[in-house]
């Protein structure tokens, strides 16, 4: 006999096929993009780092789209899995809610709305533990998860630009001092001299570029975690069933 939130497992499978897609192809586009990746001396004192302007493709968009997407459908799985269960019918209209406040929060389970009542056929219990998925009470993967689905859903394309790191390892009259900007790269190829009052400085280098949300936070990385947040909330609650 099949589990009820096999679907919502199945959901989450195929998040991970979109984002190990995605995985491949910001690897690869970051690869070439470092290539056109400048450093120069700025008058023996400084370094500049300077790159052509590269547009993001606009693929990358359209599959945390498809990962969000499946994400939340896996959540959405869950409270109509539930609702059934504690009902004992299914019950229409369902959705698993992230709210910003204890208000908005309540008014998904208010039975006198005729609709938005996501919470509908869940037990005290059952609503208590979604409860705590909020983010008013302090849960910010779902915040993440419904900052970067909604506008993908309702309005445009999810926004992602390229960041530029910099390293550097700094040699100072032979003595070794690991500093490290961004990332630390310490065995980066490269060397650069620079002159700081009386101090010369030989400077090894390097500079990536990653795919960053339009608040600068990694897209693989952020994705991971969501994709994580998402599994482990099923696990815990596959026992109910």
């Amino acid at each position: 006999m099949s589990h009820p939130l096999d679907g919502a497992f199945a959901r989450v499978n195929r998040a991970r096929e979109h984002l190990r897609d995605l995985e491949i192809a910001v690897r690869t586009f970051c690869q070439d993009n470092d290539k056109s990746i400048e450093i120069r001396p700025i008058s023996g004192t400084g370094i500049e780092v300077s790159h052509p302007h590269v547009d993001v493709p606009a693929i990358f968009s359209i599959l945390i789209g498809e990962i969000t997407y499946n994400l939340r459908a896996a959540l959405d799985y869950l409270v109509y899995g539930l609702a059934e269960r504690d009902s004992g019918e299914p019950q229409e209209g369902t959705q698993f809610p992230i709210e910003k406040s204890p208000q908005a929060f309540a008014r998904r389970q208010d039975l006198r709305r005729g609709s938005g009542v996501f919470l509908r056929g869940l037990n005290a219990r059952h609503i208590a533990a979604i409860e705590l998925l909020q983010p008013y009470k302090g849960c910010d993967w779902t915040k993440t998860l419904r900052d970067i689905s909604n506008p993908d859903k309702h309005r445009h394309l999810t926004i992602t630009q390229v960041r530029i790191g910099l390293s550097a390892r700094i040699e100072i009259k032979g003595i070794d001092e690991a500093q490290a900007f961004v990332n630390p790269f310490p065995d980066a190829e490269g060397s650069t001299k620079l002159t700081v009052g009386d101090e010369v400085m030989y400077v090894k280098h390097d500079a990536a570029s990653h795919v960053a949300f339009a608040d600068w936070t990694p897209v693989i990385e952020t994705l991971q975690q969501l994709e994580a947040s998402v599994t482990s909330t099923l696990d815990a609650f596959k026992s109910e069933f």
